[in-house]
């Protein structure tokens, strides 16, 4: 089963020999795997970025910043030569460039330059982080389409880390991509959600919004509470068979496993 994984965050937490052992049992699976910074000190975060950068040359990964806190001009450039895909500018607290979910802080001018400097060198904006007034202000300020790597739907359960309608246009009008994440207390208001539920925002958003805009972003190794039976990729043909009883078609099940992503990222070209 072929599958493109938006956020999986097992770079930040395995060693190096664990890393390898990790990417070599991936079959048709394509991950992106973030620095988580908020969790490392500067010296560990440049460490954790090599590391990724020689994963991803076992090709089979793609490597993410998620929290721009450490980033300084001095050392900015050294963060580009790894080639992150995609950085996120904050987690869930504010910082020196902009708001996180539980912050009140919008896009500062520090984050407004950043941006600016993400785009001019490729780098997708991760949007997945931010409150509505960060996510406002770069939206408002990028010539990109716009991505939020892993996230859930407000209107099925209000979490401040949920994308809510408003939002969810604008990334589909600017031909943008959103990653469905497998964090349980974003998709359900019990403490473990099912595949159910899963299913249930992908539903959701299809029947508002389309099927050609929305994947995955697992949060596998950024979450211990996932939905209960999802635990690694081979879980996805639980989901597959969930949606095919929904009524989805095998092309829009490949659509969102593995389809969109690609025409989100060739259209980058």
């Amino acid at each position: 089963m072929r599958i493109i994984d938006c956020h999986n965050d097992f770079i930040t937490e395995l060693s190096a020999n664990k890393c390898e052992k990790y990417v070599s049992k991936l079959k048709d699976e394509r991950v992106i795997s973030a620095v988580w910074s908020s969790k490392l000190d500067e010296l560990q975060v440049f460490k954790k970025l090599e590391l990724g950068s020689t994963i991803s040359k076992l090709g089979k990964t793609w490597l993410a910043v998620e929290d721009c806190h450490f980033i300084t001009p001095q050392n900015l450039s050294k963060v580009l030569r790894f080639s992150p895909i995609y950085c996120g500018l904050v987690w869930n607290d504010d910082n020196i460039f902009g708001g996180g979910a539980n912050g009140i802080s919008g896009l500062t001018k520090n984050g407004e330059i950043l941006c600016k400097l993400f785009e001019e060198n490729n780098v997708l904006i991760d949007l997945a982080h931010s409150n509505e007034k960060t996510f406002y202000d770069i939206a408002r300020i990028s010539n990109k389409p716009l991505f939020c790597s892993h996230t859930a739907f407000y209107t099925l359960k209000e979490h401040n880390r949920n994308l809510k309608d408003y939002q969810i246009k604008m990334i589909a009008e600017s031909k943008g991509f959103i990653g469905l994440t497998f964090v349980s207390e974003f998709l359900s208001e019990r403490k473990k959600a099912t595949v159910k539920e899963i299913c249930e925002h992908i539903s959701y958003f299809v029947s508002k919004f389309g099927i050609n805009n929305l994947g995955f972003g697992s949060d596998f190794y950024g979450t211990k509470n996932l939905p209960r039976g999802v635990s690694n990729y081979s879980d996805f043909k639980k989901i597959s068979a969930q949606l095919l009883k929904l009524g989805f078609t095998q092309n829009e099940i490949d659509c969102l496993f593995y389809k969109n992503f690609i025409k989100f990222i060739d259209n980058l070209v």
